[in-house]
């Protein structure tokens, strides 16, 4: 994607990474290789892009926020100790009430998933927390919501489904 930015002005946390599109911009699409159904040539293409942004730890990226105010970083775990959920799971239903809009159009209005799942990972041997212990990270990621979401439905109990989201979210970990 290609597109013309500004500096996110009103930024209260000051956040560098923070950039708005500028008004009367346009949205290019400039490569669609990436795009389409995951296979390996894809998330080869796409690992060549981030792999050589990863950054070593947790405790790294908190000393560059302290720094310059990174506040957007990614890491690899060296390890995945558990992944699990923080609370009961539920079994979300389908949308009963829905808000009319201006135009007389009608929006479903979704039940709000509370994030109930976290990893607990050591995310490399020079992290001043790992090496005393482990990360236990609440996961915010909308595509496991959606599984959780639409799993609900699938397998009828919350008990049915945990083994599927547990087993496609850490990948063998």
């Amino acid at each position: 994607m290609e597109v013309t930015c500004q500096k996110a002005e009103s930024e209260k946390l000051g956040r560098k990474e923070s950039y708005k599109v500028k008004a009367g911009s346009d949205i290019t699409v400039i490569d669609h290789s990436l795009s389409g159904a995951p296979n390996s040539k894809i998330w080869d293409k796409r690992n060549k892009l981030i792999l050589d942004k990863v950054d070593p730890s947790l405790s790294h990226l908190d000393q560059k926020y302290k720094e310059d105010k990174t506040s957007l970083g990614l890491i690899k775990p060296k390890e995945v100790l558990k992944f699990y959920n923080r609370r009961e799971l539920e079994i979300y239903t389908d949308p009963k009430e829905y808000r009319q809009g201006i135009d007389g159009s009608k929006t479903p209005v979704i039940q709000k998933i509370p994030y109930p799942f976290a990893y607990r990972f050591k995310c490399s041997d020079g992290c001043l927390t790992c090496s005393n212990g482990s990360h236990d990270i609440l996961c915010e990621d909308w595509e496991l919501l959606e599984a959780y979401r639409r799993w609900g439905h699938e397998y009828g109990t919350p008990r049915s489904y945990g083994k599927s989201y547990t087993t496609s979210f850490t990948h063998g970990c």
